[in-house]
């Protein structure tokens, strides 16, 4: 039996705007599948998207694509 998606993205993007009119590009298609009763780590650097991932993914943000 295949597993349910519980979560899922499809070629994602976010752009932030800043003060100077300078977009800056949190995500950049970004697809992914979490399927239900997965287990889930989100890791990365400072600055490299993952609050904005979680935010999409609770539907808190809006893709800019």
């Amino acid at each position: 039996m295949e597993a349910q998606s519980f979560f899922s993205l499809d070629h994602v993007t976010h752009i932030y705007q800043g003060t100077d009119n300078e977009g800056h590009e949190a995500l950049r298609d970004v697809s992914l599948e979490i399927s239900a009763g997965a287990f889930v780590a989100v890791l990365g650097a400072n600055g490299s998207g993952k609050s904005t991932l979680a935010r999409h993914l609770n539907a808190l943000l809006l893709p800019s694509s």
